[in-house]
């Protein structure tokens, strides 16, 4: 996105979505950039449709205090989205509410550190292979902060989101609903 100028935090997902929280990710991108720090934000994820032209402008405006760290992508396919999350700094998603979005398994499946908010599934989803934050800026900031800044941070994260998403496979997914399956037949059934 920005070429090997610039390192940078990851978000994937339709950004339009206000649930997502990407003016939450902005607001901390800020307060970092404010503070020193060179990242620029790469915003991976298409449109709903219908948004407005404000809307879609929002989107892409500059970080406060800074000139050319916003790169929108829109859609991006498979290789690409692998190739951003294994070379960014850090991938946030502090969502106010999400219950199982695949682009955070990803991103630890592609070696990235991952910051995400405490609501919704993601705490579960990430355990303990990812930071967890608030969905509050001066939160996200702080959480960018120690994975920017605390190598050791940063690598026991990478190692540890591997590590989950090499448990989260499809077999074991359909391996879990289908004792779901089971259990509801099961209940069903007359005595």
């Amino acid at each position: 996105a920005f070429g090997r100028r610039l390192p940078y935090v990851l978000f994937v997902s339709i950004p339009s979505i206000r649930q997502k929280n990407l003016a939450g990710l902005r607001a901390a991108m800020g307060e970092l950039a404010a503070s020193g720090f060179p990242h620029g934000l790469v915003i991976a994820g298409g449109t709903a449709g219908g948004e407005s032209p404000k809307e879609l402008a929002a989107i892409v405006e500059e970080i406060p205090g800074t000139t050319g760290r916003v790169a929108w992508l829109g859609q991006v396919d498979d290789a690409q989205l692998a190739g951003l999350m294994a070379e960014c700094s850090a991938f946030c998603l502090p969502s106010l509410f999400d219950s199982f979005p695949l682009g955070v398994l990803e991103a630890m499946a592609c070696g990235a550190p991952v910051v995400v908010s405490d609501r919704g599934g993601l705490p579960a989803l990430v355990v303990d292979a990812a930071l967890v934050v608030e969905p509050r800026p001066a939160s996200i900031g702080a959480g960018l902060e120690r994975v920017l800044t605390e190598p050791e941070l940063a690598a026991r994260l990478r190692a540890a989101g591997r590590a989950r998403a090499e448990t989260m496979t499809w077999d074991r997914t359909a391996d879990g609903w289908l004792e779901v399956l089971r259990r509801a037949a099961e209940r069903g059934q007359p005595r």
